[in-house]
């Protein structure tokens, strides 16, 4: 795990039962990578791969508990949880009119980490 301030890049799970939606930007909040792969062995086996590129990522996701979160912790990110509810507001500022899709809210959602994470607490894998 790395402290926030060591984080180069910042990513964003929208979770769903079939698939997953990832969109990761750098320091200056491009984005750099976008990918949806399946909830499958062969689908994490995929986002593993493709995040080694990003060694001090740090990712937001809706939910504290659950197989994605602790199949992001097993992937050594560090990982922050949101409440739905603090998503919604950040998704907002980004597209005022409430237009909702799955890449809206991950770009919004990592955006926030990388804007505002520093104060955020990151689960850890012993964390229940």
């Amino acid at each position: 795990m790395h402290s926030f301030d060591e984080l180069t890049h910042f990513g964003s799970i929208d979770w769903a039962k079939a698939h997953h939606d990832l969109c990761i930007v750098d320091l200056k909040g491009k984005i750099v990578l976008q990918l949806r792969f399946e909830e499958s062995a062969e689908g994490w086996a995929s986002f593993r791969d493709k995040i080694k590129a990003f060694p001090t990522l740090g990712i937001v996701i809706e939910t504290s508990t659950g197989c994605v979160v602790e199949r992001l912790l097993e992937s050594g990110c560090n990982v922050y949880p949101i409440q739905p509810a603090a998503a919604k507001s950040y998704r907002n500022r980004v597209a005022p009119s409430g237009d909702k899709n799955d890449n809206l809210a991950c770009y919004s959602m990592a955006r926030a980490l990388r804007s505002d994470g520093m104060d955020w607490h990151a689960l850890k894998a012993e964390d229940p």
